[in-house]
């Protein structure tokens, strides 16, 4: 079941004279499982996050994926996403739509796994050990003539060692619904950890015990029907 939260942003006003709030609809899908086995770090910064995957839409088609790197930006063609304060937990990501070619960035699609990052978005004491309380998407603003709402969705939530907490997730995805253009930017928080182990946030494949208990549920299923056809 999807759970939908609206938010509504605030103008970050320090950012430009000319930012603008901007009201996000924020939803939480449980999607693909994740899994890791521990988290390293609940404040986390730039150079946490290296390799994060960043993938652009655009109104034609076509898509560009850009990796943050060690100074926290990623640098697609003709747009970036940046951050670059101590942790994400209270400072702002910037996305930038530098020269789009007529088209209009349309969805961002942040995916942590590669940056050994996952989004936390829970806070009030519920949260995974070792994550503490998180964030969702806050202090939402934007600056140009584009953007009139934005639809937030956290989605392939992660486990830690096959428990689910609820506050962790593998993939952010930013929909802009009049879409970014040229000189368009965007601003937001929204809090990250990390994992302690690099390579551990991975998709939660099932054992092959468990595989086999359910091969033997299938089968007995089958005969079961069979018998009171």
């Amino acid at each position: 079941m999807t759970v939908k939260q609206s938010l509504l942003g605030f103008a970050v006003l320090a950012a430009s004279s000319t930012a603008l709030a901007v009201p996000v609809t924020t939803n939480y899908t449980a999607g693909t499982a994740y899994t890791t086995t521990g988290l390293s770090s609940f404040s986390t910064g730039a150079n946490d996050m290296e390799g994060l995957s960043i993938t652009a839409q655009f109104s034609n088609g076509t898509t560009d994926t850009a990796a943050l790197n060690g100074s926290g930006s990623a640098n697609g063609a003709g747009w970036s996403v940046s951050f670059s304060g101590a942790t994400t937990f209270n400072q702002p990501w910037t996305v930038n739509a530098s020269n789009t070619s007529g088209s209009l960035i349309e969805q961002l699609i942040f995916s942590g796994s590669s940056g050994d990052t996952v989004f936390d978005v829970l806070g009030g004491g519920e949260y995974t050990p070792g994550s503490a309380n998180g964030r969702a998407i806050d202090n939402a603003s934007y600056s140009g003539s584009t953007v009139s709402d934005v639809v937030a969705t956290y989605t392939n939530q992660v486990s830690l060692n096959g428990t689910f907490f609820g506050d962790l997730y593998e993939t952010l995805i930013l929909s802009f619904n009049q879409g970014l253009a040229s000189n368009d930017s965007f601003s937001f928080v929204t809090d990250t950890d990390n994992s302690a182990i690099e390579g551990d946030i991975r998709v939660d494949v099932p054992e092959p015990g468990t595989l086999a208990l359910l091969g033997l549920g299938l089968v007995g299923l089958t005969a079961a029907r069979k018998r009171s056809a």
